[in-house]
């Protein structure tokens, strides 16, 4: 493991990142990656202009809504909940949106083998370290301000909340459905898409109400004296 994968690495480990991000499924491009900033416009917390972004982590898969591959931005905020404000927020929000702007057209990034101009969603995961206070983030997304763009980012913003719900998601399937080739998350025909079965969950399904999943398991049937093992396809509902 590279110096950059381990520090990210153990950024990820001190909330339960790493799991969560290894189960997801998503296939990782970068991680720990600095790039040049182009534009003028972004600006540092004090209102100085940025010289550089940190990609934390930068992740792709294969939507089945949009039929083409989607790649996401993940940024990692690991605070105690006093340190978790509505700036401090805001500046995170911020950051992650320049972030993929640049990206976007970044010559560094070349190499990826993964077009850029499908990068346009971030994943902002906020975690408080000590006693997290649902209340006061609530407040704080409500009250996020960002400006219009011209090409449109989509940013998920997970709490607490979210982590410990998929973590629990990704237990829970682990204790009930070991067999892992058995297993597929299921994302239904919709607005003219293709039923498929895959081993991922895409970003919008991850904040969905309802996965929908299917489990092959074999089943003992008796025919006078002799007993057949059949195959059968159980079908899952988790609900949030």
């Amino acid at each position: 493991m590279g110096e950059a994968a381990k520090k990210i690495g153990e950024k990820l480990e001190q909330f339960g990142g790493n799991y969560l991000l290894t189960h997801l499924g998503w296939q990782e491009i970068i991680s720990d990656r600095e790039i040049k900033c182009t534009r003028a416009t972004h600006k540092n917390p004090e209102g100085k202009s940025k010289k550089t972004h940190g990609i934390d982590l930068l992740s792709k898969f294969y939507n089945p809504y949009s039929n083409a591959g989607q790649a996401v931005l993940i940024e990692c905020k690991n605070r105690q909940m006093i340190s978790i404000t509505q700036a401090s927020v805001n500046d995170w929000l911020r950051e992650i949106i320049n972030n993929i702007e640049c990206a976007q057209s970044a010559h560094e990034l070349s190499d990826i083998g993964v077009d850029t101009s499908i990068l346009n969603t971030g994943l902002l995961l906020i975690h408080a370290n000590d006693t997290f206070d649902e209340r006061k983030f609530n407040s704080i997304l409500k009250n996020l301000s960002t400006q219009n763009r011209r090409n449109p980012i989509n940013i998920f913003i997970a709490s607490n909340r979210e982590i410990n719900m998929w973590t629990s998601l990704f237990e829970e399937i682990g204790r009930n459905f070991p067999v892992h080739d058995k297993f597929d998350f299921v994302y239904p025909s919709i607005n003219g898409s293709s039923k498929m079965l895959a081993k991922y969950i895409p970003i919008n399904a991850l904040f969905s109400k309802y996965l929908f999943a299917q489990y092959k398991h074999d089943e003992e049937s008796t025919f006078g004296t002799k007993k057949v093992q059949e195959e059968m396809t159980g079908s899952i509902i988790f609900s949030f």
